[in-house]
Formats: structure tokens, sequence, C-alpha cells
């Protein structure tokens, strides 16, 4: 069973593609890591969603450039 909740792990969570760029995405001014999870919970709410916290989920999490990580990179298929 699903829980709600009110924030998330920005980098940590699964959306639609088509609906997560409807709210806007993540502000391209944010630098650093920290506080688009606030942010993108706020464009939720504010557009009728609901965060749920569903127990047990697996999320994978892929680092799109070697800027902010050192060790292995995947690659992301284009388009994802």
């Amino acid at each position: 069973d699903s829980m709600p909740s009110p924030v998330m792990a920005g980098g940590l969570f699964t959306i639609d593609r088509k609906w997560f760029f409807e709210l806007g995405g993540y502000d391209e001014e944010f630098r650093y890591w920290g506080g688009e999870e606030m942010e993108i919970a706020f464009k939720i709410w504010q557009c009728g969603g609901s965060l749920e916290c569903i127990p047990c989920s697996g999320v994978g999490h892929i680092f799109r450039s070697p800027k902010h990580w050192v060790g292995s990179v995947y690659k992301v298929p284009p388009g994802w």
C-alpha cells in the first residue's frame, strides 16, 4: 500500500515524463543538489497531483554526465 508523502528525494522518484515537463521540470538555475525536492513537490501539489511513498519499491539513479560524479557513469539512451 502506498502512503502520502509531502516531499521525496529529488533524484530518486518516478513521474510521467510528459507531466514532469508540463510542470516545468526542475529549475535550471539550481546549481547544486538540494532544494529540487521541495520545488517539484510544490509544483505537483499546486497542479492537483500527489506524492506517494511505496514501500519496498526500487528506483535507479543514473548520472547523465561526470560533472558531479567520478566513477562509473552509465550512458542514458536518447529521449530519456
